[in-house]
């Protein structure tokens, strides 16, 4: 397992300051229709998507330090819905996404979004997740982003100073995920891991582990 707590929450990927969405089996195809669905939660949903209106349906997939690094589609106990309430900027609401945007260089690529859990106050207990937009609290079927019948794997691990979320088609960790987020770590602007350019690790060949170390 890694750890999650952190000071102070597409064809390829997207970066987390992130992280973002789909319905099953709706066979998304290219990079934007990926980013602009799916993104990182971490109290606050961080996503390639300035136009979500409130009331749009979210689920969050949960990553917790307790559980496995590695979620499949159909495991619905790990599936949390919710709603979109407004995007927001402030520091009050989502102090850790706001303050990681001092720590990036894609920060202006990201829109933050005030996430509502039903039931109410479910998302309290979320450490970090992988948010689908669209994807709503009857859609029960397992998750299969792209269509091609395979039910889909959500993992989350920690390199290079940042928790690294990705989405596949199938089976983690073989050929190259559909979606990429990051939530980089720091403390501030003069954290060691000021000014990261996550596009350093965004190519999946390297940011994955070896197929020899993922779960069976």
């Amino acid at each position: 397992m890694s750890t999650h707590h952190v000071p102070g929450a597409a064809f390829a990927w997207s970066t987390a300051l992130l992280l973002t969405m789909a319905q099953p089996s709706l066979g998304l195809g290219g990079e934007a229709a990926y980013a602009s669905r799916v993104g990182v939660f971490f109290g606050c949903l961080s996503i390639r998507n300035d136009v979500l209106t409130p009331g749009t349906l979210v689920t969050v997939i949960r990553f917790n330090e307790e559980e496995e690094d590695i979620a499949s589609g159909d495991t619905t106990e790990r599936r949390i819905a919710g709603k979109i309430v407004g995007l927001t900027e402030s520091a009050e609401h989502c102090p850790s996404l706001v303050e990681e945007r001092n720590l990036r260089n894609d920060a202006g690529e990201f829109t933050i979004y005030i996430v509502a859990s039903d039931p109410s106050g479910a998302l309290d207990s979320v450490d970090f997740g992988i948010a689908i937009v669209g994807l709503g609290p009857e859609d029960a079927k397992p998750i299969d982003l792209d269509g091609n019948g395979a039910i889909d794997s959500f993992s989350e691990f920690s390199s290079l100073g940042s928790l690294i979320f990705e989405v596949w088609s199938g089976a983690p960790f073989f050929g190259k995920p559909l979606w990429t987020g990051y939530y980089v770590f720091g403390h501030g602007p003069e954290g060691d891991d000021a000014d990261c350019d996550c596009d350093e690790v965004s190519d999946p060949g390297e940011a994955s582990p070896p197929a020899s170390d993922a779960a069976p």
